[in-house]
């Protein structure tokens, strides 16, 4: 018995789906200035990221919601600042450009 069409149309809707849905979803990574700061990397979407600016004691300095691909543009949620800028696609350089430089590298 061969599968009708409704049904092959129907796998491969869901199968493309899942597949957005496991890229989407790449996760919050959240990164130390030695035993200071932080810096809460999320990335919503492809081309969106949320990054937190965090005090030592893991409170939130500044939210910034960043859209990027060859350049990103970044508007802080607290105080509707904006910064754009090159993007360089290593994890924490939007850490280094938005909650500052930290000299031993954010780990």
């Amino acid at each position: 018995m061969k599968p009708s069409l409704s049904l092959k149309i129907t796998f491969l809707a869901f199968l493309v789906t899942t597949l957005i849905n496991s890229a989407a979803f790449a996760g919050k990574t959240t990164y130390r200035c030695d035993q200071g700061p932080g810096c809460r990397d999320e990335r919503v979407n492809f081309g969106t990221a949320e990054i937190q600016c965090l005090d030592i004691n893991g409170d939130i300095l500044s939210d910034w919601v960043c859209e990027y691909e060859a350049e990103y543009s970044c508007r802080n949620q607290l105080t509707g600042e904006i910064r754009k800028g090159g993007f360089d696609p290593i994890p924490t350089s939007l850490c280094s450009k938005l909650c500052g430089q930290c000299k031993t590298g954010w780990k």
